[in-house]
């Protein structure tokens, strides 16, 4: 453990339509990691006190690039490559659970289960590409409920539409992959499900339908009986956009039904990996661009609840974390405060519904996290403060 100095303050940026969310006494955790791989500081996880005074880094980990944070039963998780950090979120204490199966790669994808006010169930999936046979894929899931971590084996096939349910069980879709050069086919899509009980994932082909292959990452599997929607959509370099679809899929626990596909037409293109997500409960899909816009598509209608609606002028944010109606993007320091990092509280109800605030970052440490000053990284510091009344419109 090292102990640092933060100063919790505020800063109110100029938005449309009075935009005043309270983040000034809202106590922040947070999760980042040095991109020199400074051995004095490595990964960290923190944690401000409220109204502004000093924090404390709580502990530090193992190297994970591309780390993430969430919220899991009354506290918080993280990720490393050697132990997933709990945290509580009472107390603050760390306990910590051994990765299983050993040290694990960079994390791609996460999902949680949602039961308010807090998540039962996380997964992760870390990249583990290097040595498949079959071609230039490989990872693992790593689902974690009650205290339990448990390894889904590795994945030879791309996994899509990652979820995690409420009854503790996983939900994703899988596919065969050839490549051939620059040249990749892709089979028939496989439901992969993997119940809270079961030590391995078990699959369910989905007889007689093809479902083209998910470009980007919209999708979300329906729980318990639910429908869910696999998306997917075309890429256009110059466009800088892609053409999506969203196609409803049920699974009663024995066969999958695949029902109609909804045209969602152009879905801006993210603005770094994790500037998207889907809303399990709504079956909303939220993306902010590279130009500082915030859009959100129903999955199930198609009609598009905000589109390229104006939060701020281009940022070189770093991370994006969404967190029940809310998403936090953390941003570079602003010019001329080196040891400061901004955070945009964004609602996703009314994107022009913003408060910023910014941290100092260990002001005075003999040896600062590098990392979380970085202003041209994609290197992302997760923050969650309680999500904040809203006092706009």
């Amino acid at each position: 453990m090292f102990i640092g100095s933060f100063v919790l303050a505020s800063c109110v940026r100029d938005v449309p339509q009075g935009s005043e969310l309270e983040l000034e006494d809202a106590q922040f955790i947070g999760h980042t990691i040095d991109i020199f791989d400074n051995a004095e500081t490595q990964n960290s996880v923190f944690l401000s006190a409220e109204g502004g005074v000093a924090a404390k880094g709580i502990k530090k980990a193992g190297y994970q690039y591309f780390s993430a944070l969430r919220r899991l039963d009354s506290g918080f998780i993280a990720t490393s490559s050697e132990e997933l950090i709990m945290v509580d979120g009472v107390t603050g204490e760390v306990d910590t659970i051994a990765m299983p199966d050993g040290d694990k790669g960079s994390l791609t994808k996460v999902a949680v289960a949602d039961r308010e006010p807090q998540n039962t169930t996380v997964v992760y999936e870390f990249n583990e590409t290097g040595d498949n046979p079959v071609g230039n894929y490989d990872s693992i899931l790593v689902t974690v409920h009650d205290g339990v971590a448990k390894d889904s084996g590795r994945r030879i096939r791309p996994v899509d539409a990652m979820t995690a349910c409420e009854d503790r069980s996983v939900h994703w879709i899988e596919r065969d992959i050839e490549i051939t050069g620059e040249r990749r086919e892709f089979g028939p899509a496989i439901y992969m499900y993997w119940a809270a009980d079961a030590d391995e994932p078990a699959e369910i082909p989905i007889d007689g339908q093809e479902l083209d292959y998910a470009a980007i990452s919209g999708g979300t599997l329906g729980c318990n009986g639910e429908t869910g929607y696999y998306v997917r959509g075309d890429f256009d370099e110059k466009r800088g956009e892609s053409f999506a679809t969203s196609t409803e899929i049920t699974f009663d626990g024995e066969k999958v039904d695949v029902g109609e596909t909804i045209e969602l037409g152009y879905v801006p293109e993210r603005r770094l990996a994790r500037f998207d997500d889907v809303d399990t409960k709504t079956k909303r899909y939220s993306v902010f661009d590279e130009d500082g816009n915030f859009s959100t598509v129903d999955l199930k209608t198609g009609e598009w609840i905000f589109d390229r609606v104006s939060v701020v002028p281009p940022l070189w944010g770093y991370s994006m974390t969404f967190d029940e109606n809310m998403a936090y993007m953390v941003n570079s320091a602003p010019e001329g405060e080196k040891e400061v990092f901004e955070v945009l509280a964004i609602s996703l109800d009314d994107p022009t519904c913003t408060h910023s605030t910014r941290i100092a970052a260990y002001q005075g440490h003999e040896n600062p996290p590098r990392g979380w000053i970085a202003t041209d990284s994609m290197v992302p510091i997760n923050v969650f403060p309680p999500v904040p009344e809203s006092s706009c419109g």
